[in-house]
């Protein structure tokens, strides 16, 4: 299984990885700081099979990043972990896997 992991603050980043690898030990588990940077590697063929990610992100929102890759991973769970209620609504009407609150 391949998950992606996307958070602009390095120490969240660090959390949610470490959090994500306890829990999927055989996981091949991607971080990244950017969502630039996630929709580079799926446009060079890497298909995640789940994408944890803030919601919150300078560039571009979390959902926005979602709304983005289910375009060429329909199947592609997504789940929030971000502190940000105002997003939740619309995580939802994506149909996201999960949203957690940090």
């Amino acid at each position: 299984m391949t998950i992606f992991a996307i958070d602009d603050e390095p120490k969240a980043l660090r959390v949610l990885c470490r959090a994500i690898a306890e829990a999927a030990q055989d996981a091949d588990i991607r971080a990244f700081d950017r969502p630039a940077d996630v929709i580079a590697a799926v446009e060079s063929g890497e298909m995640p099979d789940v994408l944890f990610s803030d919601a919150e992100m300078p560039s571009m929102s979390g959902v926005e990043l979602a709304k983005t890759l289910k375009l060429r991973c329909p199947r592609l769970n997504v789940i929030f972990a971000t502190g940000f209620d105002d997003y939740m609504r619309e995580a939802l009407s994506i149909h996201a896997s999960g949203y957690l609150k940090k």
